[in-house]
């Protein structure tokens, strides 16, 4: 069981470290928990479509 909880720990702080290195998270230039909020919400968003464009991607050259 731990070993399932250490996989998604891992999955998770690939994540964060993502959102800090490519999307600027750890960098806010905005004041106000509720400006830094959605900052975050929208990072998140770029990294999940992101995520499914290369997964779209993946698949459709795979189908070729």
């Amino acid at each position: 069981e731990w070993k399932n909880q250490y996989n998604k720990r891992s999955s998770v702080e690939r994540c964060n470290s993502r959102l800090k290195k490519y999307l600027n998270l750890d960098n806010l230039r905005s004041k106000g928990i509720k400006k830094a909020k959605v900052h975050a919400l929208l990072n998140c968003i770029a990294l999940v479509a992101g995520t499914i464009a290369l997964n779209i991607g993946v698949s459709a050259s795979k189908a070729a």
